[in-house]
């Protein structure tokens, strides 16, 4: 068991890497760069232009770029006589620390649109994200259980068909799109609109959850239909089980043979796959946090594009 967590942690280090690999290329390939955008008002001449680009490293041939960002400023660069991108107006400390290493050690580069490093925003950003995406799991568990319970063990009813509706649906409809359904109807019914500023949870718990009850219920819905088909799904599988037909011969109340033995038997792979829609709750986030103007992640990456 161990060994396989281990394992599948480790491959976590290739991926991050050839995924940011595959981005800086991309991004070298698409038509414009920084300079561009940080002159796209005008005013600024071909000469400062081409300074600027100078400065930021862009007239460097491409596989220096991706070593500069791969390993900062290296030795063997050093040698060869290119030398890293200035990285706005950075202290001796910051100077050092980006000389010794790029993504390896862990730093992620500059923003120069935004004057400050990528580390600095990643961090700013992450609370907002990952609270959503906790309270989204917690909102989607809390749904599930009941719902796939109730289905299976009223198997073949009218709420049996009601709730195989209900997550057929909460499956066909985007997130984002439900958002947008979910503001008009506070705005008209409770005179509620996404507020402007964010609240952190650690700060005022109550105005965070608040906040963050909408953009949770749109989040969390897609994976609450999803873990309920399978709540339901294990649920009729433990139930033609023979400790299940045992347990009530012996007669015990059906709300502890379901309790007790059913219920703790079936959420073990309903856990285990809450584990990969978490993830998928964090994706989810990037169009959800621009819909309900969320500073996190997910509304800083489509900023960023």
């Amino acid at each position: 068991m161990w060994k396989y967590i281990i394992r599948r942690l480790m491959l976590i280090i290739p991926t991050v890497f050839l995924s940011g690999t595959l981005v800086f290329f991309m991004l070298r390939v698409l038509p414009g760069d920084i300079v561009s955008t940080l002159t796209s008002e005008g005013g600024a001449t071909e000469a400062t232009k081409a300074k600027l680009r100078e400065e930021l490293g862009l007239n460097n041939p491409i596989l220096i770029q991706y070593a500069h960002w791969l390993c900062g400023n290296c030795v063997v660069l050093d040698d060869l006589g290119y030398t890293a991108p200035r990285q706005g107006r950075e202290s001796a400390e910051d100077r050092n620390e980006r000389l010794v290493g790029g993504i390896i050690s862990g730093n992620f580069g500059y923003s120069n649109y935004q004057d400050r490093y990528v580390g600095q925003i990643v961090r700013d950003k992450m609370e907002a994200t990952v609270t959503m995406a906790i309270f989204a799991m917690i909102f989607s568990l809390l749904l599930a259980f009941p719902l796939g319970i109730l289905s299976a063990i009223t198997r073949g009813s009218w709420w049996d068909q009601g709730i195989r509706i209900f997550t057929a649906l909460s499956l066909a409809v985007p997130s984002f799109w439900l958002g947008i359904l979910l503001i008009i109807f506070a705005s008209r019914t409770f005179n509620w609109s996404p507020p402007l500023n964010y609240t952190p949870f650690f700060s005022d718990p109550g105005t965070n959850l608040a906040q963050l009850f909408l953009p949770v219920i749109a989040t969390g819905l897609t994976s609450a239909a999803v873990l309920s088909r399978l709540v339901r799904s294990m649920m009729l599988e433990v139930l033609r089980e023979d400790y299940v037909r045992t347990a009530r011969a012996k007669g015990l109340r059906e709300l502890i043979v379901i309790g007790r033995h059913t219920i703790r038997n079936a959420s073990i792979p309903v856990l285990t796959m809450a584990g990969y829609h978490f993830g998928f709750i964090i994706s989810g986030v990037v169009v959800i946090e621009f819909v309900f103007s969320i500073p996190g992640l997910g509304q800083q990456v489509l900023l960023s594009i």
